[in-house]
């Protein structure tokens, strides 16, 4: 069931489709499970309640959302030798948010909202209760090399998402919450603004075969009882696909060899659930954030154009990815675009924020932080083409790097995301009951 994504005028950009989207995945979860939460669901739309209903997703016990960062519809049909013929019969194709980054998706995946409800609307953007340019996946001032400074520093960071997650509407009296994630970032980051940190239910794994064997176990205490609750909702999430692919590229061996890897596993975690007879009651959701583009031109700003916009800056610009965030003095806004325009040339698109609030998802009935949304998401936007990065200038003069540097370093990249392009934006969603899957594998 393919998404018909609106094409932004003369460019290479689509709006986000939020009546089919990543933010309606959980929740429908969580409607799997005899809980509405009161936030959109894939069972509000026609065309994929069909699909819930002909997979026979509800009335689950356990389900099992799983969430796969950096995995592109395109590239999935591209690689895969046996999801994507199952997604295709017993699933559809979902948009991602605006920007494709990995916070702001996260944050509409486990609110059940658009960026424009619950604020995160970037990676590093500025937040005026601290005057800072905050990094969302770290919960840290920019410039810190620390994580979860935010949360250790006494103060109620979680007052920077607008509206609570689905974990802090459920009943935990009828509804277990487990999340597997990877032990290196548990109970980090983004993580605190989604879960209350006094009430975690967070497990960590080291691989992929570790993964699979406790979210077996898990669902394992589930039929037999040691779970208390009547149901269950596991939520996991894979990162190291969007690793593969911001060091090697989207189009790299390795990614697809971290993909093929992910996808055997994921084969014998569903036998294994068969011949335990684990199946008829779980509901499996498996989806993704967002897709990446492969980065072979990098732009950068020379000294003098460094010095010119700083004239027009109220503030250092933040990052999407491949979106960047500049927030401009109001009296220079005009000689600012201009000067933007000319120096990304036909390598993207420069907006006004006034240009971009459909592409947050800001329906009629949430417009409402539409001011405090231009102050987070900034005064113009930049959005480049497929293929481009942009070099940010760095408060502090960095060495150049040799190649053994180049390896050791995260920061560079060859694929990234942020923008809008269709490979970005457009995610497959498998959906049905686990027995249907393993009939077919």
């Amino acid at each position: 069931m393919s998404l018909d994504l609106k094409s932004i005028s003369n460019t290479p950009f689509s709006i986000p489709d939020y009546h089919q989207n990543i933010s309606m995945v959980v929740p429908s979860a969580f409607k799997c499970l005899d809980q509405d939460l009161g936030r959109r669901s894939l069972f509000d739309l026609p065309q994929t309640k069909r699909v819930l209903e002909a997979n026979e997703c509800m009335d689950a016990e356990t389900a099992v959302v799983i969430l796969v960062d950096t995995l592109g519809f395109t590239k999935l049909q591209e690689m895969s030798n046996w999801l994507f013929p199952i997604i295709k019969s017993h699933g559809f194709q979902l948009s991602s948010t605006c920007p494709t980054i990995t916070s702001t998706c996260l944050m509409s995946a486990h609110t059940g909202l658009t960026p424009c409800e619950h604020g995160i609307v970037g990676h590093k953007i500025y937040i005026p209760e601290y005057d800072n340019i905050i990094d969302f996946l770290k919960m840290s001032p920019i410039d810190f090399k620390t994580r979860d400074s935010l949360m250790s520093s006494g103060i109620n960071f979680r007052k920077l998402a607008w509206n609570p997650s689905l974990y802090d509407l459920m009943n935990r009296d009828l509804v277990a919450h487990v999340g597997l994630i990877h032990h290196r970032i548990l109970g980090t980051g983004l993580s605190n603004l989604l879960v209350d940190p006094k009430i975690r239910t967070d497990i960590g794994y080291a691989n992929m075969i570790d993964l699979f064997a406790k979210a077996k176990k898990i669902i394992k205490n589930k039929t037999n009882k040691k779970i208390q609750q009547p149901k269950m909702l596991l939520n996991i999430y894979i990162g190291y696909l969007d690793e593969l692919s911001h060091l090697y590229g989207p189009n790299s061996q390795e990614y697809l060899a971290g993909f093929h890897y992910f996808e055997i596993r994921l084969r014998e975690f569903i036998n294994t659930l068969e011949k335990n007879g684990l199946c008829e009651k779980t509901t499996l959701f498996l989806f993704s954030d967002h897709g990446q583009v492969p980065i072979d031109k990098i732009l950068a700003f020379t000294k003098d154009d460094i010095e010119q916009l700083g004239k027009y800056l109220s503030f250092r610009p933040g990052r999407s990815g491949r979106a960047i965030h500049f927030y401009i003095k109001s009296e220079f806004l005009d000689e600012a675009k201009n000067f933007l325009s000319n120096f990304i040339g036909d390598k993207g698109v420069v907006y006004n924020f006034s240009d971009v609030v459909d592409f947050l998802g800001c329906l009629p009935s949430n417009n409402h932080n539409i001011k405090r949304l231009q102050e987070r998401f900034g005064d113009l936007i930049v959005f480049l083409k497929t293929g481009y990065h942009l070099d940010l200038p760095k408060p502090t003069k960095e060495k150049k790097m040799d190649w053994i540097d180049r390896l050791m370093s995260p920061t560079v990249k060859f694929g990234s995301h942020g923008s809008l392009t269709l490979d970005e934006l457009i995610v497959p969603c498998l959906a049905s009951n686990v027995s249907k899957i393993a009939q077919q594998i």
